[in-house]
């Protein structure tokens, strides 16, 4: 089998304003109602159009809102390598107003990202996949390409 010069990522869709007053974490109760999927050369291009693809606008620029009240000492630090990241990448931090929330725990603030319609993250690991998506967002173009076009690549693999 030949192996493809490209990455597929997948992403759920899950209709979380179809549950009112539902802090959006998954739990076994939740189903998605369709997928989404991401193809690029780059691994994390491929999530950041699987993420788009989900509604999830990850932004190029902008305010970042980091939750970390009931963190472990140990997530405290790795959220803190986060930030660092994040402010790196020319992010501004906010406590307030943001284009980005990060809440590695449930928090009510997560549902009122679900309601204005603004991209959230509920992993750490997410969080390090979505800054590097966004930052090779920033890099290449993120154009849409066929899954034909896909396919006539994979043959002349």
């Amino acid at each position: 089998d030949p192996i493809p010069p490209y990455y597929a990522v997948k992403e759920v869709v899950i209709p979380w304003l179809k549950f009112p007053g539902v802090i959006p974490v998954l739990g076994p109760e939740m189903r998605s109602t369709g997928e989404s999927m991401g193809i690029d050369e780059d691994p994390y291009l491929a999530y950041y159009k699987a993420e788009l693809g989900a509604g999830q606008r990850l932004p190029l620029e902008g305010r970042v809102r980091f939750i970390q009240e009931g963190l472990s000492p140990k997530e405290a630090r790795r959220l803190e390598g986060l930030r660092q990241a994040y402010l790196e990448a020319g992010f501004t931090l906010s406590e307030g107003e943001y284009d980005l929330l990060i809440s590695p725990v449930p928090h009510p603030e997560l549902r009122r990202a679900v309601e204005k319609g603004l991209p959230f993250i509920t992993t750490l690991e997410g969080a390090w996949w979505s800054l590097k998506a966004i930052l090779s967002a920033r890099e290449r173009d993120t154009e849409a390409r066929s899954l034909q076009e896909w396919h006539g690549v994979l043959q002349g693999a």
